[in-house]
């Protein structure tokens, strides 16, 4: 099959679930191209982008220039340039354009022509809010397969914009995928179709973070916590924060470590949050790292620690368990469906620093509870969050969905079929 992916921005070292997912679909021998919206603003990527020599296959989609007469004369080379390589599909977005009774879409003219013109079988999105964008491919091109995958902040958006914000994704894309239950729950709160909804975990690849066989020897007696996320207010930090302050507060006596790996907007403001609380010695703001790096500190940590306040799955909790390493979270969204709880994860509720410091004191206090806690993980993930496997009922998706679009097709005359081939 060819399948054209859509995201955002690719690659990303926070989106691994996007990647896994695409190396799966290279693995299976199909042809992928990844239709990015922007280019990353990250320098490091994870190997797997060299491995399968993914940037090669990556589409860069052009932005819309600010003037207007640019506008036009960058619509017209493009015009050019596609109704000699791609006649059919060029008239079929022009057509569909001119039809509409919304003025002409420049984003939309400039996006589709290099999407349409790989001829996907399936064209598969990333986060609703891109569905909502790229619905209309599904018109131009009825006989590709759309569907749109929710991964939970994108849900925000839709309760913000009212019933309307998503009301044309669920009416014409062929199937949404959602990465837990808890995602399903609310995009049925906001109309969408139920028998177009199918929940398709995102999974970890477990070779990659192999299980260390118990908590780290380390002779410096330091109890070291780790957090891997973006920046940002959606992961709560301020909380962990809090918290680590608290345990320190309980547990003077023990040395303590918070190493938080990742970037994003609000990293000034933690830096300065954690000066304010007194951890500046205590507290490690590492940076953004590659998947390697990431299972390193996992290796050598204690305990895992994530105080969203919000969170459609959290497959950085995916990640800590195939390593072994126990969990304190936050019981919000899909993250009870991602842990045991109450085997390999202790859940406390949101924006509750002391609630998280009594979890984390419970287990620096019990190391053996926290040996049970990382096995216990260990078989939760290889039991339902197996990338082969998930990627295996993702493909049997792909081809159940093409194939019934491609069925249900009106048949036409035979010169569409001639034209079909010359597009």
């Amino acid at each position: 099959m060819k399948i054209a992916v859509i995201a955002s921005m690719f690659p990303k070292l926070s989106e691994t679930f996007i990647l896994n997912q695409i190396t799966g679909l290279c693995k299976r021998g199909h042809q992928v191209r990844i239709f990015s919206r922007f280019s990353p603003a990250e320098t490091i990527f994870h190997p797997e982008v060299g491995e399968y020599n993914l940037l090669k296959q990556t589409v860069y989609l052009p932005s819309v220039p600010s003037s207007k007469w640019c506008c036009r004369l960058k619509a017209f080379a493009w015009l050019l340039r596609f109704l000699v390589c791609h006649p059919v599909v060029t008239i079929r977005v022009l057509r569909y354009l001119l039809g509409e009774p919304e003025p002409f879409s420049y984003l939309l003219f400039f996006h589709s022509l290099p999407i349409l013109s790989f001829h996907p079988d399936v064209i598969f999105v990333h986060y609703g809010h891109n569905g909502n964008l790229f619905i209309p491919l599904k018109e131009i091109e009825p006989k590709a397969a759309f569907m749109t995958m929710f991964h939970g902040h994108d849900l925000l958006l839709g309760q913000e914009g009212g019933p309307a914000y998503y009301r044309r994704l669920f009416a014409q894309a062929d199937l949404v995928l959602v990465n837990s239950e808890f995602t399903r729950q609310r995009l049925l709160e906001q109309g969408a179709d139920p028998s177009r909804l199918r929940i398709h975990y995102v999974g970890v690849e477990t070779e990659k973070f192999p299980y260390r066989g118990g908590p780290p020897v380390r002779q410096d007696g330091v109890f070291r916590i780790l957090t891997v996320c973006r920046l940002c207010g959606q992961k709560g930090l301020d909380t962990s924060l809090r918290a680590v302050r608290e345990l320190i507060n309980m547990i003077p006596s023990v040395p303590i470590e918070y190493r938080i790996v990742g970037d994003g907007p609000d990293r000034e403001m933690l830096e300065k949050l954690t000066e304010e609380l007194g951890l500046k010695e205590y507290v490690v703001f590492a940076g953004p790292m590659e998947q390697s790096g990431v299972v390193e500190q996992m290796r050598q940590a204690d305990v895992f620690l994530l105080t969203s306040v919000y969170e459609g799955l959290g497959v950085v909790l995916l990640e800590a368990q195939a390593i072994g390493l126990p969990i304190v979270a936050t019981n919000v969204g899909g993250i009870p469906e991602a842990v045991s709880a109450g085997e390999s994860a202790i859940l406390v509720p949101p924006s509750n620093p002391r609630a998280a410091a009594e979890a984390l004191a419970e287990c620096l206090r019990h190391p053996e509870k926290r040996e049970k806690m990382g096995l216990a993980g260990r078989k939760h993930v290889e039991e339902h969050f197996d990338i082969d496997r998930l990627n295996d009922r993702l493909e049997q998706l792909f081809l159940e969905i093409s194939q019934t679009v491609k069925k249900n097709q009106p048949v036409r005359p035979a010169s569409s079929g001639m034209e079909e081939q010359a597009g």
